[in-house]
Formats: C-alpha cells, sequence, structure tokens
C-alpha cells in the first residue's frame, strides 16, 4: 500500500497505461485512465489500425506478467490485432482498471503546479497538475487536479503525410491516396455506401476493395509489408506495387525454417551477439565483438539465402545486428515467396509526385495508379496539452529525448510527471510492466538515482549508439527505441528498484538465460522489491 495516497491521471489506454493504472492502484492510489477513444487497446482497438494487422511477437512472449501463460484470447503463433483487444479487455476487467477508464475523454491542457518555496523560476519541479479535459462526444470540458500526470499515448499518434507534387490533381482524377492508418475509416466507409456505416472493416473487405484497382503502397516497414502481401494474395487488384526507399531487414519467423526468432532476438542467449551497452573488460571485449561478428554473418548469409534477397535485389545496406530499430520487423507470412511467385512487384525508388492515374518515381519512371496506400509511418506526438517549456525538457530539436529509461523526464525533475511508453522496444508487455513500477517508485520515493547520474546514463547511451550504428538507428536509440539494448534496458530498471533474481530455482535461472523472455518471471523479479510497510 502506498505511504501517501495520491492523486494518479493517466492518459492513454494501450498496453503502457493500463499496466500503470494496475500498478498504481494495487499500491492504494487513486487511480483514473483517460481514453480519447470509444475504447481501450491503442493501436489494437478495433477502430485504430490498418485491416489485417497482427502482433509481430509470439503470444507466449506478448503479454503481462501477471497473466502467467499464453493468454486463452489468443488463438494463433503471432495474435490478431482483435486478439490482443480482446486480451486486454480481459486483463483490465480481471485487475480491476476498467472501471477507472474514463472514454470518450481527450486531455486538452496540462498545467503545472509548483510549491510557492520552490517555484519554476528558481528551479523547482512541478508537484502536481491542473488538467484540462474535454469529452470528445459532446465538447464539454472538464477540471481535475491531480498530483502525478503518467502520459501513455504513444510516441506516434499521427501519421506521417510527406508533401506530394501533384497529389491534388491524383485524387481529382478518381484517385485514392490514403494513409495506412485511415484505410480502416476510408474502406469501412466505402464499403457502406459513405453512409457512416460500420467503423471497422477486416483484412477481407479491404482485398475487395482494391478489386481491379492498380494499387501501389509506399513503404516496407511493417505496415508495407502487411498490406502488400494481403494485397497479392488477395489476389483481386489489377496489380500491386511495392516501392522502397531502401531494403530493410524483415526477419524470418523460422530462420534457416528452424529457429523460431523468439529464440534469436527474444532471449537472453540470443541478444548476447548484440554490441552490449555496458562494455565487456577489453580482453572479453574483443573475444565478443569477433564471436558476434562471424555468428551475424552466418545469420545474415542464411537469411539472404533463405528469402532470396540478392536475386530481389532487396539486401539491406548494414548487417542485421547494425539495424536494430523500429524499422526492423518481422517479414509477413511468405512475403518473399509470393514476391518471388510475382503476386506483386517491388521498386527501390522514391515517390517524387502523382498525377492523374499515375505514381512518378525518382528514377523518373512511371507507375500506373488507381489507390496509392502510404505506409510511411507517424510523426512523434508533440505532447501539446504541456507547456511548451516543458515539452522542449522532454525532446530536443534533433529528436532526442531527455528521458532517464525513456520514461522520467530528469531535466524537469521531481516525481509529478512520466512518459510511458516511449521506449519502443521488443517486448512491449513486460516492458510496460517494468516502466510502470519504476514510476511508482519513484512516485513514492524509493528511486535514489540522482539528476547527475540519469543525464550521464542518457550521454553514455547516446554515445554507445552513435559510435556503434548507423546514424538512422542511432537516431532512432536517441528517441526511444530500445530493440538494440533491451534487456540492458530492462535490466537497468530493476537494478534501480532494488529487484532481485535470487529467488528463481537453477531451472528458472536457465530459462531466463536461454529461452524466449518469460513475462511471468519478470512479474516474480518485479514482486522481490522491497518495500516498506506502511
Amino acid at each position: 500500500m502506498a505511504s501517501l495516497k495520491r492523486r494518479v491521471a493517466i492518459v492513454g489506454a494501450g498496453f503502457s497505461g493500463i499496466a500503470a493504472a494496475k500498478t498504481f492502484a494495487e499500491f492504494g492510489h487513486d487511480v483514473v485512465l483517460y481514453e480519447r477513444g470509444r475504447t481501450l487497446g491503442g493501436i489494437w482497438a478495433p477502430d485504430n489500425h490498418y485491416p489485417g494487422l497482427c502482433a509481430q511477437s509470439p503470444g507466449d512472449i506478448f503479454h503481462f506478467g501477471a497473466t502467467g501463460s499464453t493468454p486463452a484470447q489468443y488463438k494463433r503463433d503471432q495474435p490478431t490485432a482483435d486478439e490482443v483487444y480482446n486480451y486486454l479487455c480481459a486483463y483490465a476487467e480481471e485487475y480491476g482498471v476498467m472501471k477507472r477508464i474514463q472514454l470518450r475523454t481527450e486531455l486538452v491542457k496540462a498545467e503545472p503546479k509548483y510549491d510557492s518555496a520552490f517555484p519554476a523560476e528558481a528551479g523547482g519541479a512541478p508537484v502536481g497538475w491542473r488538467l484540462t479535459l474535454r469529452r470528445t462526444d459532446s465538447g464539454k470540458q472538464e477540471q481535475a487536479e491531480v498530483d502525478v500526470l503518467l502520459i501513455a499515448t504513444g510516441p506516434f499518434s499521427s501519421p506521417s503525410k510527406p508533401p506530394i507534387k501533384g497529389a491534388a490533381d491524383f485524387t481529382a482524377g478518381g484517385g485514392v491516396l490514403v494513409h495506412s492508418a485511415e484505410l480502416q475509416a476510408l474502406v469501412a466507409d466505402r464499403t457502406s455506401g459513405g453512409g457512416g456505416g460500420a467503423s471497422v472493416c477486416s483484412g477481407t473487405d479491404l482485398v475487395k476493395f482494391v478489386a481491379g484497382k492498380r494499387v501501389v503502397v509506399v513503404g516496407n516497414g511493417k505496415s508495407g509489408d502487411d498490406l502488400t502481401n494481403m494485397l497479392g494474395e488477395g489476389g483481386t487488384a489489377q496489380s500491386v506495387t511495392q516501392v522502397c526507399r531502401r531494403a530493410l531487414w524483415a526477419m524470418p519467423l523460422h530462420v534457416a525454417g528452424l529457429l523460431h526468432l523468439k529464440y534469436a532476438l527474444g532471449s537472453r542467449l540470443g541478444c548476447a551477439f548484440l554490441k552490449p551497452l555496458h562494455a565487456f573488460p577489453p580482453v572479453l571485449s574483443w573475444i565478443h565483438d569477433v564471436v558476434s561478428w562471424f555468428q551475424w554473418r552466418m545469420i545474415e548469409n542464411v537469411i539472404k539465402w533463405q528469402q532470396g534477397l540478392t536475386k530481389a535485389c532487396s539486401v539491406p545496406a548494414e548487417g542485421p545486428e547494425k539495424a536494430m530499430d523500429t524499422r526492423t520487423h518481422v517479414e509477413p507470412r511468405n512475403f518473399f515467396a509470393n514476391l518471388r511467385r510475382g503476386l506483386f512487384t517491388r521498386r527501390m525508388s522514391d515517390l517524387q509526385a502523382l498525377e492523374p492515374g499515375a505514381v512518378v518515381l525518382s528514377d523518373g519512371s512511371r507507375l500506373e495508379a488507381d489507390v496509392v496506400i502510404l505506409a510511411t509511418g507517424y510523426r512523434r506526438n508533440t505532447l501539446p496539452f504541456l507547456p511548451p517549456d516543458l515539452y522542449g525538457k522532454i525532446v530536443r530539436p534533433d529528436g532526442t529525448l531527455d528521458l532517464y529509461h525513456k520514461a522520467y523526464p530528469f531535466e524537469i525533475g521531481g516525481s509529478s510527471l512520466f512518459v510511458l511508453g516511449w521506449n519502443v522496444g521488443l517486448f512491449v508487455p513486460v516492458a510496460a510492466d517494468i516502466t510502470a513500477r519504476w514510476a511508482l517508485e519513484k512516485v513514492e520515493g524509493r528511486i535514489k538515482v540522482t539528476q547527475d547520474q540519469m543525464r550521464a546514463y542518457n550521454e553514455h547511451l547516446h554515445e554507445w549508439g552513435d559510435r556503434n550504428f548507423p546514424p538512422n538507428v542511432a537516431a532512432d536509440i536517441r528517441g526511444g527505441a530500445t530493440p538494440a539494448y533491451q534487456f540492458e534496458h530492462m535490466d537497468d530498471m530493476l537494478r534501480d528498484m532494488g529487484a532481485s533474481f535470487k529467488g528463481l530455482s537453477w531451472a528458472e535461472y536457465l530459462d531466463l538465460y536461454v529461452g524466449p523472455i518469460n513475462a511471468g518471471l519478470y512479474h516474480r523479479v518485479l514482486r522481490s522489491i522491497p518495500v516498506p510497510a506502511c
């Protein structure tokens, strides 16, 4: 139980928001979770993702620690968005989060409150927040005062739509130009005759929508590959072409058809071959680098052979161990096999312009197109409800985050503001559990890391990223991406909290290091954190 009960506001009801609500409520705090949508789930909510979305991670590692094992809602190895959503609903109900959620409620403004003895001008940190909230269904505004504000809206909430020359001419000529994030609404509206029908559509609906059309998908991240593969397999489109600026790694779910990716990148043993954030002694570091280089060259060559990347002119410029950013993803089932079969084509170029009925590429070539889908990612959430000076202490102009563990704004200080879910990584639910508990420990005064130590940690992290990775990956690390050091990221938070692995048996230790990440074991480790009796 909390030594001092605090009023806690959480904004956003995705994985991070749900984990935070459960954690703070269990310790006796007064928690309310605001969600601007009509339901919880974040990107997994039924009308908040592109048709056909499924998790990249296998279901047995994609769940909160308290669940223990594969959720009953998951029916396949890589759960569908519907299955993940159903799991989140059941979890929120089971752990008392659902009753704390206020849906269709948007945070409009968050004004910091300061102790009169330590005002902002004197370098004081906020001690609470005055919130202005707006009902999205009625427009009615309301006020609330809280002691702690946990922002869990996710780092990327607005579609990134690059300005494209000739876009207006393309759409005026009957063409469809749409971002992947807006496909749900567009297809649902078109298939219901434009009469405001169902707000959710399936992959089957999308396949029907593009029947007889010439489709161009721009982008080859997860959404671009998913949509290209789905439409190519659907077989209804006249043509499907994917336009890629550069080749990216789409890791096969089974390397060489044998080794499941959850062992290669989802275990401590597999990730031990990545460049360590905390360096070994010089001799061991040299041995590690040599062994890791040979290991990754073997994996790289196997993947290139397995996927036929050389023949497809799709070999990335960097090895997979250098591409640990938010763009590396799991290959959709049979993606490269479908490319070889001619179900879709791929062009390594850039979108230069649009004209009626066509796409113009940077190499000067022209593709006939009726539908252009922009799978171009998202812009960073700018937290418009925060005062600009505070946002400037969280995000630098170049996108670097001044967040310790990518969650705590140490340049602002205090224990009233946290940003959850910006530590984008491989193990979302487990990291959400650990980050939420770290925030709780900070609020209750048990994190003893100083501001200078936090600043030094971030400087080391960013220098390590700049030194060991290409500029685009280093920028992602500065911006919150943790795949390159996922286990160290979680271990460092656990170390701050005084968590211990000593309660694990030898068999559990073996599983911890050799097996895929086990959320249940981390749940036990979190329970080992010492909490003073009230």
